[in-house]
Formats: C-alpha cells, structure tokens, sequence
C-alpha cells in the first residue's frame, strides 16, 4: 500500500507533504525534478532540523541564537502554532523580526524605546488579499482591512486594501551561501504558505492585529 500524503526529494531525501513546489529542507524546485512516494512501511528519514520549544523550523530558517527570547516571546503571544521559517525582517521601512507559520505570520519591531520594542502585528492567512513579489528578498503583501475584527468596504462596496512590504535581511553572522539561498526561496515559501491557506469565503470575525 502506497502513502499518498508524503513524498521524498530527490535530491536531499527528506520527507514532504504532497503538494509543495519545492523542498521545505534544501530548497530545491521539485517540479524540475522526478518526486518518488514513500511507501507506508517505510519510515521517513529521521528529520536534523533544529527543534525549538517541540516545533521544527525549515532548515536555513532557524532561529538566531540573538533572538531566541523575542522568538520565544512572540511564541507565547501569538497562536502562530508550528513555525516555518523566521528571520530579521522590515516590514516597510521598519526593522523588526519575523515568525511564519500556516497559520498566519508574526511580526515584531525592533526599536529602543520601551513603546517601539512592543508594537508587534499578526496577520490570519484568510486576511490576506494577494502576496506579490517584488525582488528576490520582498514581497507586497495586500491585507483586507478589518475594524474591531469585521472587514471594512470602500464606497463601491469592494473590500479596503492595506499593502505592506515585507524584506528579509541578513542575519549577524550568517554564512554568504545560506543567505543566498534564502534569498532565492523567500517568495516561493510565502508564495506556498498563503495559496495552501488563503480562502475562499472570509470568517466574519478575526484575531489579526495590523
């Protein structure tokens, strides 16, 4: 009997869900390569992914071990669940830490003063509208408006956007290679994550914070 929830990439054997467009360890496009399913007696390799508080993150997206207390703080915060990837991210012109998950994506500033270090954001994948990529390293993410938690209209009845640009950045000390190859995945793992959880109908309510 064949498992047809899981596959294996070819080119590192790591196990993934069935569905991606590319590799969740190495990165790689699996529509230009040859994916095998695994069978159901068979059990997936084990996974050498850092494990932080029981969730795993993406590997190359792991968290700096500077930020492991904002990590750990938005964590409890949040209902981000199993994170996917984080990294030092401005959102606009804003510096600040980001956290992804399916099921929405953190985003807390980093500033001095005591108001700025808490302004933080958290977006439901059902809030947002379109993610575009603009560069390698950014993407325009369109939000659907909500007041006291209902989605605003315009005076044509069409829903309000709000558009943030959201840039990763280099982390202290990280290796050249890692960064371009988190660089050259950033848009196809936003891209991935927002088609997999974005809806058809929108929930009347919400717990996004923008």
């Amino acid at each position: 009997m064949v498992q047809q929830e899981k596959t294996t990439c070819p080119a590192c054997g790591k196990a993934i869900k069935v569905g991606f467009n590319f590799c969740i360890n190495c990165g790689v496009k699996l529509s230009e390569l040859d994916v095998r399913e695994i069978p159901s007696e068979v059990s997936p390799p084990p996974q050498t992914t850092p494990v932080i508080r029981g969730t795993l993150l993406m590997e190359g997206w792991e968290v700096s071990p500077g930020r492991i207390p904002k990590y750990h703080k938005m964590m409890t915060m949040d209902p981000i669940g199993d994170p996917i990837i984080t990294s030092k991210c401005k959102l606009n012109n804003q510096n600040g830490f980001l956290i992804v998950s399916d099921n929405g994506f953190a985003w807390r500033y980093q500033g001095s003063s005591m108001y700025s270090a808490g302004k933080r954001k958290w977006i439901r994948w059902h809030d947002v509208a379109n993610i575009i990529p603009i560069k390698y390293d950014q993407v325009l993410v369109e939000l659907k408006i909500r007041k006291y938690g209902s989605l605003i209209l315009d005076g044509s009845g069409k829903l309000k956007i709000k558009r943030w640009k959201l840039t990763i950045r280099k982390a202290k000390g990280e290796q050249d290679a890692q960064w371009r190859q988190r660089l050259g995945t950033f848009n196809q793992i936003m891209l991935e994550i927002f088609n997999r959880n974005k809806v058809e109908i929108d929930p009347p309510t919400s717990d996004s914070r923008m």
